[in-house]
């Protein structure tokens, strides 16, 4: 499954004037078992989830940055050719910024027990 970006500036935030409900919507773009062909498989998440996680103003932001790149088609991660980007390419940033945030709220020094190691990241890439 992978993000497409004219399908996410499209649809993501139909949901934001949802009175008993407000989300964002996340298209992904794939086929699962049995499929014939590509289509949207939406994804829905709460606009603030009930633990303060704020993903509409994050959609908000990611989505205007797209706009202001002039990015409206394509892979959401993508190399620089336009290729998919596989997750795994990421680990490392995210457990970066996932220990800086720890240390500077909490005051704890790593999240290096939840990295998996080297040579698993390794054949991922």
């Amino acid at each position: 499954m992978k993000t497409d970006i004219s399908g996410l500036l499209k649809y993501f935030d139909v949901g934001a004037g949802d009175e008993t409900f407000q989300h964002v919507v996340v298209p992904l773009i794939g086929r699962l078992k049995e499929e014939l062909g590509e289509r949207y498989h939406m994804l829905i998440m709460a606009r603030v989830t009930r633990i303060g996680i704020q993903s509409g103003k994050w959609m908000d932001r990611w989505c205007l940055s797209l706009v202001r790149r002039d990015r409206w088609n394509g892979f959401l991660f993508q190399e620089k050719k336009g290729q998919q980007r596989k997750i795994g390419s990421y680990d490392g940033q995210f457990f970066e910024r996932l220990e800086r945030y720890k240390r500077q709220s909490v005051g704890d020094t790593s999240f290096s027990h939840l990295r998996p190691p080297l040579e698993a990241t390794a054949t991922l890439r």
